[in-house]
């Protein structure tokens, strides 16, 4: 019996571990493809963290995939020497090509492990990002070093030196100068520098196609707006992102007074812009740079300062038209969504991008999500701004979709509506929300009565909402409006009404049964 059952035993089929059927289909991918999937746990970039873990994990696996990610030199080729030294060297050791070293200087010491790991491997470092926290000396210490090493691939530079003013010594009254240069840096095409001065040879920035500058990045004796317009002079035809950050130059002061303005500088590739500054300085480069109406990403963030030899607080209105020369008003003027705010101090244009990819590149996390994003603060509070001042800038034509929120002490007038409703004859979709204690006028105005003739305001309005302070109170005047509307107007598909204080807000079924005849969907909130 015992040999019949071993009989038995060896009839049956051997397996053979060596087929490709015995193997998962993961282990049966080509490498090209596996690294392909692991590189979905790498960040694109320079992680923020010492060690990526994501790819550090997959190692642990098997044996198969760590041999896999051992062999591919770009798993090891961002170094942050937040790190053990020790775990450095090894991703040297792996890392065949180029390099992306980033280093936070905050010791001496890090500075001399830093400069005798990366000499020797200077040529292969393709993205440098610096940080320095030291004031300087450090920093300019290991890219002398580097510099005089040599890097010729590298693409994308960021130094960021926290300078620290020190007014015994006058080194510390501008940015540190590194010497920069085309022979040293032959291959740059990314360079973003916080209070480190820019080389005066536009050989310098000859392939260049992203520039962020913030603070001193000028020599003292030649901080001046036309040294600027060279540079960007020298990088108009292929720069397409730009950052001008609070930069300090003597004849780009708030006091001071430009008699001959120079050439402006076209930038027809130009596709994000960024700018930090007052109102004053704001206003004088924007009218010496022309940004093509194919931006894709427009960001200036603006505080307000009173006029040269004018103590006097400019209108809203004013501040609003010297920010928004010709080029910055045709990006508005192809907008069809806008989203504007105002508060007794501020004013905000907004429109939301639809379709906007962020570079991976040192530079990019600056920049918002928003296609148009202008921002002023420090207006005159008693002269509060109004959503109707961007009418006298710009023209809305174009605009289908318009938000509005105000934050203002009383309700927007019958005559701020009207003139925005006159300036969008295309209007589809209106939201507002105001949080003023006050009636709201919008309803008002929208009324066939109220417009003098049978051709009712914002005729393509498809979206209506509405968010009002005490929204029982106003029931009476949208069933009014809408029923105003009916013969002129098609049906609204989407009605929602919202109240800012919610116990004020309760709808009765007598209310929503008045307003159901005149839209297909209604949302009360």
């Amino acid at each position: 019996m015992l040999n019949s059952k071993r009989a038995g035993r060896s009839s049956k089929p051997s397996v053979d571990y060596r087929s490709d059927a015995y193997f998962p289909s993961i282990h049966r991918l080509p490498v090209e493809l596996l690294l392909d999937v692991f590189a979905l746990a790498e960040p694109p970039t320079l992680p923020t963290s010492a060690i990526s873990s994501g790819w550090v994990k997959l190692m642990l696996v098997c044996r198969h995939w760590r041999a896999v990610i051992v062999e591919a030199s770009q798993f090891w080729s961002n170094i942050d020497f937040a790190s053990h030294p020790d775990w450095i060297r090894l991703c040297l050791s792996r890392s065949k090509a180029s390099i992306h070293v980033r280093i936070v200087v905050i010791s001496s010491e890090l500075v001399k492990v830093a400069t005798s790991i990366l000499t020797p491997r200077a040529g292969q470092i393709r993205t440098l990002v610096v940080t320095d926290y030291c004031g300087g000396d450090f920093l300019t210490m290991l890219l002398y070093t580097l510099m005089f090493a040599q890097m010729p691939a590298l693409k994308q530079l960021t130094i960021t030196n926290s300078l620290n003013l020190d007014p015994f010594r006058p080194e510390r009254q501008s940015g540190i100068d590194l010497g920069l240069s085309a022979d040293r840096l032959p291959r740059l095409c990314a360079l973003s520098l916080e209070n480190v001065i820019l080389p005066p040879s536009p050989q310098f920035y000859r392939l260049l196609t992203s520039l962020r500058l913030h603070g001193k990045c000028f020599p003292r004796q030649d901080a001046t707006l036309e040294y600027l317009l060279r540079i960007l002079r020298a990088t108009s035809a292929q720069l397409q992102e730009l950052s001008l950050s609070r930069i300090r130059m003597a004849d780009l002061d708030a006091t001071a007074q430009v008699l001959h303005p120079p050439a402006s500088v076209d930038l027809p590739n130009l596709r994000e812009f960024h700018m930090d500054h007052n109102n004053i300085v704001a206003s004088r480069l924007l009218q010496l740079l022309n940004i093509p109406s194919t931006c894709t990403s427009f960001y200036l963030h603006t505080n307000t300062v009173s006029s040269p030899g004018d103590p006097t607080e400019e209108s809203s209105r004013a501040v609003l038209l010297r920010l928004l020369p010709q080029p910055v008003r045709s990006l508005i003027e192809n907008a069809s969504e806008l989203m504007l705010s105002v508060n007794l101090t501020t004013y905000s244009i907004k429109e939301p991008s639809r379709s906007r990819s962020q570079p991976a590149t040192p530079a990019g996390p600056w920049l918002p999500e928003d296609r148009i994003y202008i921002y002023i603060r420090d207006l005159d509070w008693s002269h509060p701004p109004q959503p109707e001042d961007i009418v006298f800038a710009v023209s809305l034509a174009q605009l289908t979709s318009l938000t509005i929120t105000s934050h203002l002490e009383g309700p927007l007038e019958d005559a701020v509506w009207k003139t925005l409703f006159r300036a969008c004859p295309h209007l589809d979709s209106l939201a507002v929300s105001e949080s003023s204690a006050h009636e709201t006028m919008v309803f008002h105005v929208l009324m066939v009565s109220t417009a003098g003739s049978l051709s009712p305001p914002c005729h393509a309005l498809r979206v209506l909402s509405v968010k009002t302070y005490a929204l029982s109170a106003r029931v009476g005047e949208v069933v009014k409006c809408l029923r105003s509307r009916a013969p002129h107007t098609r049906k609204l598909e989407h009605l929602s009404l919202g109240s800012q204080v919610p116990f004020k807000g309760g709808l009765g079924d007598s209310d929503i049964h008045a307003l159901r005849p005149f839209v297909q969907k209604l949302v009360i909130l």
